[in-house]
């Protein structure tokens, strides 16, 4: 679940305090933020890939935080995925779920459909795309001289197992400093951006795994025939 959760942060590869009837249609969205939105997506689609070295805090309630550090490696749909013991690699067809620990990889078809087995890392920077969210700018401040936005995401359906989502970026080109997602149950997850590097190309065969590489591997293959 953790895994799969802190993929859907990225998709993924945002003083004015909005009320809850700001939120009642994806129509009624902030324009304000959809124009910030458009032009990041932008960006990030001319990129062709990027690499994040990211942190994510996880706190549930009754518990202290735990923190997790990881890079995410991006090309379009594909990725690579590293955070711990875990690595999960993505080529659009398959998926290939890594246990360092254990030297054992599971072998999925990839699936990003809407019952959400898998999540493209892209998916996030598009959901301001779906009708299923209505956003607004909720803050904008300052520390320093550096222009901090916040951007709240609200899910439609009542039965989202979130409430909010938010996305906060800084500086003049708006880069992503942080997401943070507040479950209905209590739990917060906090990713946050320490670097993006979108000037390094990666090649299509680097999201593939190479199980000859690893000696002794155990393989599951669970794709479907």
């Amino acid at each position: 679940m953790k895994k799969r959760f802190t993929l859907y942060l990225f998709s993924l590869t945002l003083v004015v305090q909005a009320q809850d009837n700001t939120f009642s249609s994806n129509v009624d969205s902030d324009p304000e933020a959809t124009k910030i939105l458009n032009v990041l997506q932008e960006r990030f689609n001319q990129a062709g890939s990027a690499i994040y070295d990211f942190s994510l805090d996880m706190e549930f309630p009754g518990q202290a935080i735990e923190t997790q550090n990881g890079t995410l490696r991006q090309k379009g749909d594909r990725f690579v995925f590293s955070m711990g013991d875990q690595e999960i690699y993505s080529d659009t067809e398959t998926v290939w779920m890594y246990d360092k620990a254990m030297n054992i990889v599971q072998i999925h078809d990839a699936d990003f459909g809407a019952d959400g087995s898998f999540m493209s890392p892209s998916e996030f920077i598009n959901i301001y795309n779906s009708k299923d969210y209505s956003y607004a700018i909720t803050n904008e401040w300052y520390e320093g001289a550096e222009l901090f936005r916040q951007i709240d995401f609200k899910p439609l359906d009542s039965d989202s197992e979130y409430f909010k989502i938010r996305l906060e970026l800084t500086g003049k080109k708006n880069d992503i400093n942080s997401i943070k997602v507040f479950s209905k149950d209590g739990s917060r997850y906090v990713l946050k951006i320490n670097d993006i590097n979108i000037e390094e190309k990666l090649s299509d065969d680097f999201f593939v795994f190479n199980v000859e590489a690893y000696k002794d591997i155990q393989i599951e293959n669970l794709r479907i025939d």
